[in-house]
């Protein structure tokens, strides 16, 4: 039986007795470029000229194999970015000029938009695709913090300088300076 390749992230399977004093170049391939990628690769995606659908190749470098995707581009209309039909999780950064929607090659598949200067997590299962992130703020102001709540949603609270010095692990005068210091350039974005 000949190699396959999985379906999500399309890494050659090699079959038994297959490659022969080969298969330590696909392992490093799969293993060394392939999987790291999928966990910390960034693809450059223009949409200057139109839509995008991600190229997804068996067994080498892809773009919707990547975990970033970088948004570039001045399209002077929404575009929209195409990911194949199998779940992953996805980082959109969007520095285009335009909204950007994330969404599969499913027939009525639901996207997500991406707006300008914003980056977003994404996921999909296959056919539509879903804000990781949709109860967080998308900035929050200084002296708040991220807390969940009762029914485990994420929101935003305000803290009080000692609270910010217990986060900080810095106390007494120490403290006071690290809180003043954080309150007036920290902002938290996702």
């Amino acid at each position: 039986m000949p190699s396959t390749y999985s379906s999500n992230l399309r890494i050659e399977l090699i079959a038994s007795g297959e490659q022969a004093n080969q298969w330590g170049i696909t392992t490093n391939t799969n293993l060394g470029t392939l999987i790291e990628q999928a966990i910390a690769g960034l693809a450059s995606i223009d949409v200057t000229a139109g839509d995008v659908t991600l190229t997804a190749l068996n067994g080498t470098t892809d773009q919707s194999r990547q975990m970033v995707l970088s948004v570039t581009g001045t399209p002077g209309v929404a575009r929209y970015i195409l990911a194949p039909a199998v779940s992953k999780v996805y980082v959109v950064a969007n520095d285009s000029t335009e909204d950007v929607d994330i969404i599969t090659t499913a027939v009525g598949s639901l996207g997500v938009t991406v707006t300008p200067g914003t980056s977003t997590i994404v996921y999909t299962d296959g056919v539509d695709f879903f804000t990781a992130n949709d109860n967080v703020l998308s900035t929050y102001a200084p002296n708040v913090a991220v807390i969940t709540d009762a029914l485990g949603i994420l929101t935003g609270s305000a803290v009080t300088d000692t609270e910010l010095g217990y986060l900080s692990g810095a106390t007494s005068n120490i403290q006071t300076q690290i809180n003043a210091k954080f309150a007036a350039n920290f902002i938290l974005s996702i």
